[in-house]
């Protein structure tokens, strides 16, 4: 991966040993090792003798799955199935023959991130696990979706296929990683079924440490020691790789002029890591006028 500036075709990043000798970085799959290539010293100051800050962190590209499963009426208990219990005496209850399922009644619910939605069935609704999940994507995107009652606050998606739902992070960016995911099952007033069939799985595994959006790519951060447009380091910046495809993180948030706000807030064109110039533009301020009174210094 190399960067180069398009004024004079000028390659900004070093071997990795010396900043003033031009140079390329190995792509690792490993993201940690490849942010420390990335941040490596001589990388840095070879970024900074042209006026550019340079930094990367995980962050790119999370997401995150929760995957419903069912415990059969009067099966086994032997196998813990999923993480809603922590031992086979607990999952007892999910293959009891009196009052075993999950009934129209009953109620599911997911969180990510400080977003959430609860969903019953209800009358002659379907229980299986891949209904389940479609009920929750679809109670997802009333809300969340660009139509949705709370657009504006939305941070993911919420996709489902099979009885699996599939997080997306709406920002591409840092400010997607690590949502924290919750999942619930809980019983509703008919006492005919318990919901203790229906277990879950955060992340690829049962512990509670991958509960959370991961990312799939680095986030590299470029920032011109010169404000303003102007006087704008990066805007001649163009990048060559080898097999990648580097996506630019825009955003159409403004800080001094009047902020357009709308669903794509969270988004791609929203994303928390790209920072517009705004030079010459006076800061607009909302905030009502204030009285202040001095009298108590007396």
């Amino acid at each position: 991966m190399d960067s180069k500036k398009t004024s004079g075709g000028t390659s900004l990043f070093s071997n990795g040993t010396s900043a003033s000798t031009a140079g390329s970085i190995t792509i690792n799959t490993n993201l940690d090792l490849l942010i420390a290539d990335i941040k490596s010293a001589a990388n840095i100051a070879r970024f900074s003798a042209y006026d550019i800050t340079l930094n990367a962190a995980r962050g790119g590209n999370s997401s995150g799955t929760v995957s419903l499963v069912r415990y059969p009426s009067g099966g086994s208990t032997a196998t813990i199935m999923g993480q809603r219990y922590t031992s086979t005496t607990a999952n007892a209850a999910a293959v009891s023959s009196t009052n075993y399922g999950f009934g129209i009644d009953d109620l599911i619910s997911l969180t990510v991130g400080g977003n959430s939605v609860t969903v019953s069935p209800n009358t002659g609704g379907a229980t299986t696990v891949t209904a389940l999940a479609d009920d929750i994507a679809a109670a997802w995107t009333t809300k969340y979706g660009p139509s949705g009652t709370a657009s504006l606050s939305a941070v993911a998606t919420v996709t489902s296929a099979a009885g699996v739902l599939t997080i997306t992070a709406l920002d591409p960016g840092t400010a997607g990683y690590g949502l924290d995911i919750d999942f619930s099952v809980s019983a509703g007033t008919v006492t005919a079924t318990n919901a203790a069939n229906i277990d879950y799985v955060i992340g690829t595994t049962r512990l509670e440490s991958d509960d959370a959006t991961e990312d799939s790519d680095v986030v590299i951060h470029l920032t011109s020691d010169n404000t303003g447009t102007i006087l704008n380091e990066l805007s001649g910046l163009v990048s060559t790789t080898s097999g990648l495809n580097l996506i630019e993180l825009t955003t159409d948030k403004l800080t001094n002029a009047t902020d357009p706000g709308a669903y794509t807030q969270a988004g791609t064109a929203r994303s928390a890591d790209a920072i517009n110039a705004e030079d010459g533009v006076a800061k607009v301020v909302s905030t009502a006028a204030q009285s202040k009174t001095r009298v108590h210094w007396l």
